[in-house]
C-alpha cells in the first residue's frame, strides 16, 4: 500500500516533469520567434514565477506568453509549419471542439494527456500539456473601473455562446438580449478608442481579464529575464506588470488559494503510465 508521503513525492515529481515538458515547448516557441523576428514575452503566472522564483511557481502547471497583434498573426501563419512534429498548433479552427476563443492559441504536447476542469470528454480534441499564447492589443488610457466594466460585459456576452448552457427562461432571454448589449458596448468602446490615446496593453477584450492593463512604456522596449536557467523576453518593467496583474505579487498565497489547472495527467500516453492528481498542499 502506498504511503501518503510516497504519494506526495510521486505527485511532486509528476508536476516537475510536466513543468519541464512545458519548458521544452517554450524553448521551441522561442526558436521559431527568434528565427522569424516575432515579438513575444513571458507573461501572467509565468512572469510571476520568473520574478519571484526564477522559474515556475512551484505549484504551477502552465506557461503564458503574450504577443502584439501583428506578431500574433504572423505566429499563427508560421507556427503550424515550423513546430516540431511532437507538438500541435491548436485553435478552434485547427482542432474543432477545443473551444479556444479568438485571440488565444495553444501549442500542445501530443505525447501527453492533461485533463482540466473545462475539458469536454465527448469531443475528440487534443488535450495534451499546452503553452497558451495570448494576443494583446492597445487600449485607451481610461479609469480602471470603466475599463473593467467594458471588459467584463463584452467578455460575458461573448463567452455565453461558447459555453454549453442549460435551456431555461433566463438563458433564453440572454440568448436574444446579449447580442444587442454587445453591439451597444462595442459601439461605445470604439468611441473611446477614437477619443482617448491608446496607451495601455492587455488581452483582446473578448477574453477573461487577468488583472489590469499596463501602460505601454512599461512593456516596451522588452527586457530579458531568467526562467528555469534560460533567458526569455519579458516586459520592460516586470515589477509594474506584475503589480497590475496580481497586486502584491511577492506575497506567497496559502495552499488553499494555489491554483492548479491539471486534474489528471499522463506524460506519455503511448506507455499508458499511471495517472495522478496533482496536489499543492506541500509545494
Amino acid at each position: 500500500m502506498q504511503t501518503s508521503e510516497t504519494s506526495k513525492t510521486r505527485e511532486s515529481t509528476l508536476l516537475r516533469a510536466a513543468q519541464l515538458r512545458l519548458l521544452d515547448i517554450l524553448i521551441e516557441i522561442d526558436r521559431i520567434c527568434q528565427k522569424h523576428n516575432i515579438v513575444y514575452w513571458i507573461d501572467y503566472g509565468t512572469l510571476l514565477g520568473a520574478v519571484r522564483h526564477g522559474g515556475f511557481i512551484p505549484w504551477d502547471d502552465d506557461i503564458d506568453l503574450s504577443m502584439p497583434t501583428r506578431d500574433y498573426e504572423k505566429f499563427m501563419r508560421i507556427a503550424p509549419e515550423e513546430l516540431d512534429k511532437k507538438y500541435m498548433f491548436q485553435t478552434e479552427q485547427t482542432d474543432p471542439g477545443s473551444n479556444i476563443k479568438n485571440g488565444i492559441c495553444k501549442i500542445r504536447d501530443i505525447q501527453s494527456l492533461d485533463i482540466q476542469a473545462d475539458d469536454i470528454f465527448d469531443i475528440n480534441y487534443n488535450k495534451g500539456l499546452s503553452v497558451d499564447v495570448f494576443e494583446v492589443v492597445e487600449y485607451p488610457a481610461i479609469p480602471k473601473n470603466i475599463f473593467h466594466f467594458f471588459y467584463k460585459w463584452i467578455a460575458k456576452t461573448t463567452h455565453f455562446y461558447y459555453i454549453n448552457r442549460r435551456v431555461d427562461f433566463p438563458n433564453i432571454v440572454r440568448y436574444f438580449v446579449f447580442p444587442f448589449i454587445r453591439i451597444a458596448l462595442k459601439g461605445l468602446w470604439y468611441l473611446l478608442y477614437a477619443w482617448r490615446p491608446k496607451r495601455k496593453i492587455q488581452q483582446r477584450m473578448c477574453n477573461i481579464l487577468y488583472g489590469d492593463s499596463t501602460y505601454i512604456e512599461n512593456i516596451y522596449p522588452l527586457s530579458e529575464i531568467m526562467f528555469e536557467g534560460h533567458i526569455f523576453p519579458a516586459p520592460a518593467n516586470p515589477d509594474v506588470r506584475m503589480r497590475d496583474i496580481v497586486g502584491d505579487y511577492m506575497q506567497i498565497p496559502p495552499p488553499e488559494k494555489r491554483r492548479v489547472h491539471s486534474l489528471y495527467l499522463i506524460l506519455d500516453v503511448s506507455k499508458n503510465l499511471p495517472t495522478a492528481k496533482i496536489d499543492t498542499d506541500e509545494q
